[in-house]
């Protein structure tokens, strides 16, 4: 029988929740949520320019916006799973040795492995002060690699009936 492995979703909507209710009791208007993209996690450490922050915000008026993301990056060449099945592995995380094998093995290829997960929050003050210049504050949180995230990946695999991609070949979490 299939065990059905519970999601818990941190922290990431406890803080959406926070950051609602403040920008409600601030901007005494009801706040703009922001649509989520599907944000590179490779990608977030230069935390892009956002269209949004550019708007014009009428002057003496407040704008206070929020996003939450769930950032999931799954990728790997063939390389590192034929590998971790050849030595038996399966279950287990990639070692370093299996790395230092892989580069022995294949030393005019690359090869990688990939695993992200983790909850993107998003929050923008701003204030309009005249003449087209917008004060923006922008606060990022960014939490990565709890084990409990994965369930959120595989939660949507499973319902969309997409494959694994060999995640059953590693353990949740690594």
């Amino acid at each position: 029988m299939k065990q059905r492995r519970e999601t818990t979703w941190g922290p990431g909507l406890a803080f959406l929740y926070l950051c609602l209710s403040s920008a409600a009791a601030l901007a005494g208007s009801p706040p703009v949520l922001r649509p989520g993209a599907n944000p590179d996690p490779l990608r977030l450490a230069s935390l892009p320019f956002d269209l949004g922050e550019g708007m014009d915000v009428e002057p003496g008026q407040w704008r206070i916006t929020a996003s939450l993301n769930y950032v999931n990056l799954w990728n790997h060449t063939w390389h590192t799973v034929a590998y971790h099945r050849e030595v038996g592995r399966m279950g287990l995380e990639l070692s370093s040795e299996e790395l230092t094998s892989l580069a022995a093995r294949y030393p005019d290829e690359h090869y990688q492995f990939l695993d992200v997960e983790g909850w993107w929050t998003q929050l923008w003050v701003q204030r309009g002060l005249g003449r087209g210049v917008t004060a923006t504050l922008r606060i990022p949180h960014l939490e990565i690699g709890r084990p409990h995230w994965d369930g959120v990946a595989e939660t949507w695999h499973e319902k969309l009936g997409l494959p694994d991609f060999d995640r059953h070949e590693f353990p949740r979490g690594q």
